[in-house]
Formats: structure tokens, sequence, C-alpha cells
């Protein structure tokens, strides 16, 4: 009865001084293990360069190990992007000809990523492209997401410094309206009609300079199955005559339109047979 509940009892929450040796012994023969594959020696066939290689490894690198979560590696950190300076663009410019290759998860490298804006773009789109289908790949490549927009138009109706000048000053008062002439150029309202005419307006801004800044000509329009854009476009003639604009449909509009054919089958095919029962009676 002693062996079996010595055998089964549950372990404390502390483990001994034992279990806590053998556990440091573990992490330096593990730390030991992963020097030698990172750093291996490139005379093998020298008996005398295992030692030298040692020797200066021990001299010109200091290595610090440090036991983290899973959740910790993958967190997109500051001191982690200070750590990665070969990010920098000027860091590669300079180290074209350096031979190091490192081992890193993508997506730890798609965490950090995501903390980084576009130099072009302001915005943070930075993704990773792989050169091969594999997990390993010899060269990654940085591309942002938004940069491959051609052109787009912002329209707003209501600009956060203009209500708080309104709340404070009042917008009738002359105080106001000296504020307002020197806001004009920074203030973010730039459409004044209804919120049903922004895409009619930005459609009709985009079609109008796509020759003259995008060296293009659009053909088609691709919307959730309202005609008013498309009319309005139609109705602009921008590109002049023989030059018509298509119309497109994506996917889950089409959805919804056959959901409601359907819906709409239901509901006169039940109207039908309660009309031949009421006749019937």
């Amino acid at each position: 009865m002693h062996r079996i509940s010595s055998r089964y009892h549950v372990t404390k929450a502390r483990p001994s001084k034992r279990k806590m040796q053998a556990l440091l012994k573990a992490k330096k023969r593990w730390a030991s293990g992963q020097l030698e594959l990172e750093h291996p020696s490139f005379h093998d066939n020298d008996p005398n360069a295992s030692g030298h290689a040692s020797s200066n490894y021990e001299k010109n690198a200091k290595v610090n190990t440090c036991t983290l979560n899973s959740s910790e590696l993958n967190a997109a950190t500051e001191r982690k992007l200070s750590l990665l300076s070969h990010t920098s663009l000027e860091h590669l410019a300079n180290e074209q000809d350096d031979t190091t290759y490192v081992l890193v998860d993508t997506n730890i490298w798609k965490n950090l990523l995501s903390t980084v804006k576009c130099p072009k773009c302001d915005m943070n789109a930075l993704n990773i492209i792989k050169t091969t289908q594999l997990g390993m790949a010899s060269k990654l490549e940085l591309v942002c997401s938004s940069c491959l927009v051609i052109d787009y138009e912002i329209l707003s109706k209501y600009c956060t410094k203009c209500t708080a000048a309104v709340r404070d000053l009042s917008g009738d008062s002359p105080d106001f309206a000296i504020w307002h002439e020197g806001h004009k150029s920074e203030c973010q309202i730039n459409h004044t009609g209804s919120s049903s005419s922004m895409e009619m307006e930005a459609a009709a801004i985009l079609w109008q300079r796509s020759i003259k800044e995008c060296n293009m000509r659009y053909t088609c329009i691709l919307s959730d199955g309202d005609s008013k854009t498309f009319q309005h476009l139609m109705s602009l003639n921008i590109y002049g005559k023989g030059k018509p604009i298509k119309r497109g449909m994506y996917q889950p509009y089409l959805k919804r339109l056959g959901t409601g054919l359907r819906s709409k089958v239901k509901r006169v095919a039940k109207q039908r047979c309660l009309h031949w029962w009421q006749k019937g009676w």
C-alpha cells in the first residue's frame, strides 16, 4: 500500500533541488548543441581547426540565452524591431556582399511587419512573398498591398475641428467666421451633397483624371447592384462616343439576388395556393 501511494503521489508545486539541477543541465546541453549547429567548423579536415574556431568564436561573439514562451516569441514588439536592424533599406544596401544566413519564422516576420508603416502610402500593409512553395525560402520579398492601388478618392462630410469650433464658438458668431477662414485650407469636409451621392461623385472624379494622371482608360465598373453610379458615368460621357463602360457585379450581390428571387417564388406560390383554397370554399 505504501508502494502504491508513493508511486501515484501528486507532485508538489515547487520541484525538488535534484529535478531543478537536472533541468538546468538539460538546458545547458541543449544550448551547447544549438551553438554547434549554428556555427559549425569550416575546417573539418584539420584536427586543430576546431580549437581555433571555438576560440575565435568566443572572442568575436556573445551569446545571450533566455527562455521565452511561444506567445512571447511570436509577439511583435519594438525591442525585436530594434534587434532586427537589417529590416531597413540602408542596412540592406550596405550589406549586399554579406554571406550570413538567418533562419526566421515567417509568422514572426508577419507579426513584426504589421507594426511597420510603408514609406510610400503610410499604411500598415506590408506582407511577405516567398520564392518557393516549401517551408524554406531562399529569398523573401516585402510587398505593400496598399501600393498596388492605382488611384483612390476620399470624400468626407465631417470635420472634427469644425464640430469642436461650432460647439465652442457658436456657428453664427464672428469669431467662428474668422477662425473658419484660416481653417479652410486644412478642413476635411470636401463633399456637401447627400451621402448617397458620394459614390457617384467619387467615381466621376476618378474617371475624369484617369487619362491625365494614370495614363489609362477605365473600361469596367464593379458595383454591388446599385446602377446610379453606372448611369451617372454614362451620362457624363467622359471618354467620348464609341467607348462604352461595362458594368460588372461581384458574387455576394448575385447570391443576394438569387435568394431574393427564390423567396419571391415561394411567396407567390403560397398566395396562389391560398387563393385556390378560398375559391374552393
